[in-house]
């Protein structure tokens, strides 16, 4: 059966260099069995499997009940075909066939990092959220400034980092993404000047898009800034004691100066000494705060925010 995905995205380089079958999926899911499910959205489930080599994979079926949920896979195809970054997740295939919309993508052993932030068994240390920051911010940095185009991904949160079998970070689900022409324009991934209003997540989103702001990697800069204060304090941003004018940022803007030790999760801290908390912490918070400012240009850029992370790392390491 002739696939129904433009040829624009047929031509582009995937890891297995073709469309895979529905067979093939079915196969390595189990009939996309209940037990392999690691994972539901608004856009579709996704399932853990086999491939017919023996490599895990992770299949993302879209519901086509919603219309948003063909257009996220064609922006994911674009992106994640012409875009390889080790922060990033990587498609492996897609299967575009008898009504069906799957998208084949590398599977991350630890999952992704909400879960992990809401385990009660599992504790990050300093070290270990450091290295998830830059990661992750190294991501944002190929995407924003040394892709083909520009590219805004309009939704960074810990559900859509993915942690691999060493913990490293990969940035996934580019279903609302933007890619940024040289005329400024924003465009969907499939090629079409999109109308749609600019989604994101409750907590995440940029204030300046709830007033009908321009996208901008600024944007980004702003919920991946929110990330940082959730892994140290192990407060979300969804809190129920952020209501009103409080939130996240303000919270720890309050007690920066003289009270963190009253905000911090203590239990990242247990191998770290006196020093990292009167200097790398810090840092590490302060920059955290820079990035979810509300004005968007008192933001810095996410080149900028890999070069202080990484500083503080050295330090860190040093010490």
């Amino acid at each position: 059966m002739k696939s129904d995905v433009p040829s624009h995205i047929l031509h582009l380089k995937v890891m297995d260099d073709r469309e895979i079958s529905y067979q093939e999926i079915v196969k390595a899911t189990d009939g996309f069995d209940q037990k392999n499910l690691i994972g539901t959205s608004s856009f579709g489930s996704v399932y853990k499997g086999i491939m017919g080599d023996n490599r895990e994979a992770a299949f993302k079926h879209l519901n086509l009940e919603n219309e948003e949920a063909r257009k996220s896979f064609f922006r994911e195809c674009k992106v994640l075909a012409e875009v390889r970054h080790r922060n990033l997740v990587k498609i492996i295939s897609f299967c575009s066939k008898f009504g069906r919309k799957i998208l084949v993508l590398e599977f991350m052993a630890k999952g992704n990092l909400e879960t992990l932030l809401l385990s009660s068994c599992i504790s990050l240390t300093f070290i270990e959220i450091l290295n998830i920051a830059i990661d992750v911010i190294h991501g944002l940095e190929h995407l924003h400034h040394d892709c083909f185009q520009q590219i805004i991904h309009c939704d960074i949160k810990p559900s859509n980092i993915l942690l691999g079998e060493d913990m490293t970070a990969h940035i996934a689900d580019f279903g609302i993404s933007r890619i940024i022409y040289g005329s400024g324009t924003s465009t969907t991934s499939s090629g079409g000047i999109s109308t749609l209003a600019l989604k994101g997540s409750m907590g995440y989103i940029a204030p300046e898009y709830g007033l009908g702001g321009k996208v901008s990697t600024r944007g980004d800069i702003y919920s991946y800034g929110i990330m940082p204060l959730e892994m140290a304090t192990g407060k979300s941003p969804t809190n129920h004691m952020f209501v009103g004018e409080m939130n996240l940022h303000k919270w720890v803007s309050m007690h920066f100066d003289n009270k963190l030790e009253e905000i911090i999760d203590m239990r990242m801290m247990e191998d770290t000494g006196e020093y990292e908390i009167n200097q790398c912490l810090i840092s590490f918070f302060l920059t955290a705060l820079e990035c979810s400012k509300q004005p968007p240009n008192e933001r810095p850029t996410a080149r900028e925010v890999a070069g202080v992370l990484e500083s503080i790392r050295k330090t860190l390491l040093e010490a």
